[in-house]
């Protein structure tokens, strides 16, 4: 394994116009690709506009893989045809993480298309084992909705990272963590960092029915043959050293529209600067739309801007396929830890932080994956004991024996306990290898 340190790149401007030239990647991005890019989406290279506006940024980096994926990446459904775009022609958590994990087979990104299949939300999964520990006999649907589910995507940059990394596998990560740790137990040097092209997604579907219906979503058909509603989206990209993170929802949590998820703008609102406006209190448009005083209630969907449909419109996107699109609401983009002041950011979807939005932190969160010696990850996943997430800096603490220091150390002078993976957590999802 080689020392992944992330790459320096350098914007060749800085706002709506991205060229960003990147020596380790052999290319240049100064205009959107002519020719689809499916295997990684067409998107701009611009760690500028990821920094100064992470909302536009965001959304042209959703809109770059959403575009719909060509006839011969849509596959059969039982009697139906797939409704893919790109980003669901990806490899998901399945495939790249098989149940008999074989070193000498690898998965491999060619093999990867077949119609998506709903699994259980991973983070609420995961929470319910946290609180476990404190309530006894907590069944999962008091907290784990039924219908529809989640599938983790990424786009072939991420999963040549992990395939080449052999972090697909329990015995690889172990080996891994060897290779960053020093014979002394202490930092090596050597650091997993992925491919500033690297972006992974987490889509959530609920059935088609009542309120949730073709005209007013991103649909598609799944494995099971029925047709699902996305609901939620989660996406992040390596453009900056720390990723990029956003959210979005369906804008089905609206008075005229009551069996969606209430709840969209709880706690701390929605923010976006670029793709959306609502009303304040006295009517007047904004970016912002404030949480309510009473919570759970459905939320206005307000509307898109001129900029956002010009957007879609250069991206190539059918009358149809824009009307999908424009019923998503960025709920919120994130960056760093903390503000400038050091307020923690928090950034939470009542679908896939159902239970914790109000203490939620995408940065925070994925920011604590890190594996032990044997390849097994930080049991805390991300949470407190009593099932929120944690939030605001990150503790040295959750990767080192602070009460074992070494200052002669050139990399780090406490003893590593977990290994960083870089802030992706699906390395949750490897198993021992085949035996």
């Amino acid at each position: 394994m080689t020392n992944h340190i992330a790459a320096t790149v350098s914007p060749c401007s800085i706002g709506r116009i991205a060229c960003v030239a990147m020596a380790t990647l052999g290319f240049v991005f100064c205009e959107r690709a002519s020719a689809q890019d499916v295997n990684n989406g067409d998107f701009k290279i611009d760690p500028g506009l990821a920094l100064t506006n992470p909302d536009e940024f965001n959304w042209s980096l959703l809109v770059a893989v959403s575009k719909k994926a060509p006839p011969n990446l849509q596959f059969p459904a039982g009697p139906n045809t797939t409704n893919n775009a790109v980003w669901e022609t990806w490899a998901d958590d399945q495939f790249t993480f098989p149940r008999q994990p074989d070193p000498a087979n690898p998965p491999k990104w060619q093999d990867r298309n077949k119609p998506l299949t709903p699994q259980p939300i991973t983070q609420l999964q995961l929470r319910l084992r946290v609180l476990r520990q404190e309530h006894a006999g907590l069944q999962p649907e008091a907290i784990i909705p039924s219908g529809g589910g989640e599938v983790v995507f990424r786009n072939q940059s991420s999963f040549d990272f992990i395939i080449k990394h052999n972090l697909f596998y329990r015995e690889g990560l172990a080996a891994a963590f060897k290779q960053g740790v020093n014979p002394d137990g202490f930092p090596s040097g050597v650091t997993l960092q992925f491919d500033p092209a690297a972006v992974e997604l987490k889509a959530v579907y609920k059935p088609l029915e009542g309120a949730l219906t073709k005209e007013n979503c991103h649909w598609n058909y799944a494995a099971d043959r029925k047709a699902y509603g996305l609901v939620a989206l989660h996406i992040m990209s390596k453009q900056i050293p720390n990723w990029t993170w956003a959210t979005w929802e369906w804008s089905g949590n609206t008075p005229d529209q009551p069996n969606g998820n209430p709840g969209r703008s709880d706690w701390y609102g929605s923010r976006d600067s670029f793709g959306a406006i609502y009303k304040d209190a006295s009517g007047a448009p904004a970016h912002f739309q404030a949480p309510a005083a009473d919570q759970g209630k459905p939320y206005p969907s307000g509307s898109v801007t001129a900029e956002l449909i010009k957007l879609f419109k250069d991206a190539g996107f059918s009358e149809e396929w824009q009307q999908e699109w424009s019923n998503y609401r960025l709920k919120g983009s994130q960056i760093d830890f903390t503000d400038p002041t050091g307020a923690a950011v928090l950034v939470g979807n009542s679908v896939t932080e159902k239970g914790f939005v109000q203490t939620s932190s995408c940065m925070t969160c994925h920011a604590n994956t890190g594996v032990d010696s044997t390849g097994a990850p930080n049991p805390s996943i991300g949470f407190t004991l009593d099932g929120q997430s944690r939030n605001g800096p990150l503790d040295p603490a959750w990767f080192y024996d602070l009460n074992n220091i070494d200052p002669a150390q050139q990399f780090g002078r406490y003893k590593v306990t977990y290994y960083p993976v870089d802030f992706v957590w699906a390395i949750f999802r490897a198993r021992p290898k085949k035996q």
